[in-house]
């Protein structure tokens, strides 16, 4: 019998980082899309060995420059001449326009995943003959800001795998690691460390709150980010029980140690780590915006508080850590839900009946 090749797939993006929802995405498509042949470009990050074992190549240049630029460029062109590459998804606006260029020159499809909200640089924006965007929030925006023709969005959830929940620690080991007693309230933070999308100021505001009434809550903080230094320094001077982890390798270890996980943004179209709490079974704190307010359900699968509300969301915290029948029913819920909307098994399948449109 002769064994049919697999169409060729090329994932753009700038950087694969550790606490990076993106890169986290690109990785599991390419484990669990085994009907396509994946390979992946990137200029660097922190996760280049998680890709290790797939068709990743490095390029060194700097993005910001004509040099850089025309660089990547022609690097991007010989590889998709070389491994007959036939659609190239890319996961930033950078790769967007350069795939677009391409196109001109190469017989590729081409299609971006737009996962997060942009401006300015109308012009020069969302070329790609397909857009796929991880919400409806997303999808708005590209319709009322860039003016996207609706008929070139297609509505693709992010999603989790359950074959990558890595528990190799017991909670008692992590509380044990933090100098923590076994009985502390632990919240968790998982995530970029930014202060204008992610709004973690507003978190380490509403502890400080809380600590009045429940001394003995403690936060652990994992990421890193532009302002990581900045908030470290909020935490220090306001004498915060706070712990900064940086960027781990196993975040379900400390994931799965959390009472509470927060996300707190002022931004976020598609929070990742709401439904990767969710297959573990955690209770999440979500801000009422963007993609968390579409997938929490309020007191049925998560809590909503008011958006850039430290005080609403202290309240939340409180409510909650003294409430263990509603974080149970919570946890619960939520955990039915990702099983139900946001797993492999499900996304996958309208990823590649997605990519078999494209080829038509």
């Amino acid at each position: 019998m002769i064994k049919t090749k697999k169409c060729a797939i090329l994932h753009l993006q700038i950087e694969l980082n550790k606490t990076c929802g993106v890169s986290r995405s690109i990785l599991r498509i390419i484990k669990n899309s085994h009907n396509y042949e994946h390979h992946v470009i990137s200029l660097g990050g922190d996760a280049l060995d998680r890709f290790d074992l797939f068709n990743l190549k490095i390029i060194k240049a700097n993005r910001n420059s004509l040099y850089g630029t025309l660089k990547i460029f022609f690097t991007t062109l010989k590889y998709i001449k070389q491994n007959h590459i036939q659609i190239v998804h890319s996961h930033h606006r950078y790769f967007d326009l350069l795939a677009s260029l391409l196109k001109t020159i190469t017989s590729i499809r081409t299609v971006t995943t737009v996962h997060s909200k942009v401006y300015k640089k109308k012009l020069f924006s969302y070329k790609s003959e397909k857009l796929i965007v991880v919400s409806n929030t997303i999808k708005l925006h590209l319709i009322q800001y860039f003016n996207i023709n609706p008929s070139k969005i297609y509505l693709i959830n992010n999603f989790v795998d359950k074959n990558e929940i890595s528990i190799t620690q017991k909670k008692e080991e992590i509380f044990s690691e933090l100098g923590l007693s076994p009985d502390t309230p632990l919240i968790g933070y998982f995530g970029r460390l930014d202060i204008k999308e992610k709004g973690v100021d507003i978190l380490l505001e509403a502890l400080q709150m809380i600590i009045v009434e429940m001394p003995s809550v403690f936060l652990i903080l994992a990421g890193n980010g532009i302002d990581e230094q900045l908030l470290k320094k909020i935490a220090l001077n306001k004498k915060l029980p706070a712990r900064f982890l940086g960027n781990i390798s196993n975040i379900w270890n400390y994931l799965n140690a959390c009472d509470i996980v927060v996300l707190p943004s002022r931004v976020e179209p598609f929070n990742l780590v709401m439904i990767e709490a969710g297959l573990i079974s955690k209770t999440v704190i979500g801000a009422r915006v963007d993609g968390i307010a579409e997938t929490i359900k309020d007191r049925l699968t998560g809590i909503l508080f008011i958006k850039e509300n430290a005080i609403d969301l202290k309240n939340k915290i409180i409510e909650l850590l003294k409430d263990k029948n509603l974080m149970d029913s919570l946890r619960q819920n939520l955990h039915e839900e990702v099983m139900c909307e946001f797993t492999s098994e499900i996304i996958i399948p309208r990823i590649e009946n997605f990519y078999n449109q494209l080829l038509l």
